[in-house]
């Protein structure tokens, strides 16, 4: 099924693509016009074949993107004169490094967080810890890092507006503790804007989790047998309380690819998510294909882990089903 999946999104969307009004061209000529060039003078010879009406039908452009994407051929950016896979390359880090930390927020915050929430359901805690998540996950991501930004940056200038490093005091980068601490402090209010709401969805999963598998009869004899409630939660609810967390971080990737769309826009780091906003608005067809490409494979390889690490964790679960 992965193969399907990955063949049917990546054919929408060069359908999708081809239906936008305009040619890369064109728009560099509307941005030369405004004084505001976006796509550089090296990438003029790769622009200007596609000003050239085409002569293939959209079904005809599409097997001819798939067969060189077989020989892994990604073609040429027409934003920035260079292999797309170039491009790409330039990027990812500043995109890994967004997801690693809010991963590891994710894990360390969330799950502690449900799970004392189910220990303590009912109390102040429990109400005011779902009131809280409810407001998270009812707020748009671009309110959230919109809000951080004012209050934290312009207002109380705690944290930087954008970018990975302060460039403007070169001696900060002389050793590597100032470098990390540097790299740190940029990445505190797009780390948060980007890890709320799966830490609020991934917090409010193990919380039901763990509530539901304290109801259990195994549980309730455990706990009549006068065991210690560590001992029962470490032997008895932790592992049933899992597949749940397993099946939502599955989703993990395509909630990180949808927010980084926003957060790295608005905090201005220079990742996937801004250069994929950036190729749709020029019309870089190439990239953003690629993207769409890499970006399936990740969403449909986070599914299939979760349920290779689902069918190790509950044997009841039958693979060919």
């Amino acid at each position: 099924m992965c193969l399907p999946t990955l063949l049917a999104i990546t054919m929408i969307s060069f359908c999708a693509l081809n239906l936008l009004p305009g040619t890369a061209q064109e728009l560099r000529r509307f941005d030369l016009q405004t004084a505001a060039p976006i796509i550089t003078p090296m990438a003029a010879p790769a622009v200007a074949p596609m000003a050239a009406p085409k002569k293939l039908s959209v079904a005809a452009d599409y097997f001819a993107w798939l067969a060189r994407i077989a020989h892994l051929d990604f073609g040429e950016s027409t934003l920035y004169g260079e292999d797309v896979s170039s491009v790409i390359l330039a990027k990812v880090g500043t995109s890994l490094s967004l997801g690693f930390f809010t991963f590891l927020l994710m894990l360390t915050v969330a799950i502690p967080w449900g799970f004392l929430c189910a220990v303590r359901a009912g109390t102040v805690f429990d109400i005011a810890s779902r009131a809280l998540i409810l407001a998270v996950l009812a707020l748009p991501p671009v309110a959230l890092a919109t809000t951080l930004l004012k209050f934290f940056s312009f207002d109380l200038h705690w944290f930087p507006s954008g970018g990975l490093f302060s460039f403007d005091t070169p001696a900060i980068h002389k050793n590597l503790t100032s470098t990390v601490l540097d790299l740190a402090h940029h990445m505190i209010l797009p780390v948060l804007s980007l890890a709320a709401t799966s830490l609020a969805f991934v917090a409010l999963i193990v919380r039901n989790s763990v509530r539901e598998t304290l109801a259990l009869e195994h549980v309730r004899s455990a706990r009549s047998r006068g065991l210690h409630s560590l001992t029962i939660h470490r032997r008895h609810v932790l592992r049933n309380a899992l597949p749940p967390l397993v099946a939502a971080l599955g989703s993990f990737p395509q909630i990180m690819i949808a927010g980084s769309l926003v957060v790295e826009n608005v905090f201005e780091l220079d990742g996937l998510g801004r250069l994929t906003y950036q190729s749709i608005a020029q019309r870089d067809y190439n990239v953003v294909m690629a993207l769409t490409l890499l970006s399936s494979i990740a969403m449909i390889l986070g599914r299939f882990l979760s349920d290779v690490f689902l069918v190790r964790l509950d044997p009841r679960i039958d693979w060919n089903s």
